[in-house]
């Protein structure tokens, strides 16, 4: 029987308007991972830690996976003006809180191997109340959390901001993105699909 592998994401893992053989899924559905590992997306498009706390455990039991990507963290980050422009859809000091939550609940469910992602570089402004903000701004702080309850939780991370920071200079980081500049193009998900590639296969090969 094949081991399985979970990610839990929101819209950047389930491909949000791209075309579904584009998506960074399918790559690695296509790859030599799916010789000896069944994959299992469970990615919804607008969730935030605290959405997937309601729900994620139920997928947790009823896949039993070996190992489990956490990419979530965007939604958190945001503001909305319709919300007041003054304040992330979850605190930073919930966030952290609901990632250890959900990395707590993962262990209990017998999951022995798990990674968190950072997330991307972005390139918006979002209108608020007095002007605007930019999300990387915001979500670089939450890319700290990220690395922060890997580091006391002993959990490994998959840091693709650093990554998508250094691509080489010469490189316009705007073409990995969408319009929105938060999702990914098809070419964004070509580079993100071949990082997490490289890393799964080293991970699992241990």
């Amino acid at each position: 029987m094949k081991q399985k592998i979970m990610f839990l994401g929101d819209s950047i893992t389930a491909g949000q308007y791209v075309d579904p053989t584009k998506r960074f899924s399918f790559l690695l559905e296509k790859s030599e991972l799916s010789n000896a590992h069944a994959l299992i997306f469970e990615a919804i498009s607008g969730q935030t830690t605290r959405q997937a706390l309601l729900t994620f455990p139920e997928k947790l039991y009823m896949h039993r996976p070996h190992m489990l990507i956490i990419q979530l963290g965007i939604n958190d980050c945001n503001i909305w003006k319709s919300e007041g422009g003054v304040h992330p859809r979850v605190s930073l000091d919930a966030f952290r809180e609901n990632l250890g939550e959900i990395i707590e609940r993962s262990r209990i469910a017998g999951v022995t191997c798990l990674k968190l992602l950072t997330n991307h570089v972005l390139k918006k402004q979002v209108e608020v109340t007095n002007g605007f903000i930019d999300l990387q701004s915001q979500n670089e702080e939450y890319n700290e959390v990220i690395r922060e309850v890997g580091r006391n939780m002993g959990v490994d991370i998959y840091d693709i901001a650093t990554f998508w920071a250094q691509l080489d200079s010469n490189f316009d980081l705007a073409l990995l993105l969408l319009d929105d500049g938060v999702h990914l193009s098809t070419l964004g998900h070509t580079i993100y699909g071949r990082f997490l590639l490289d890393r799964m296969l080293a991970d699992l090969k241990r």
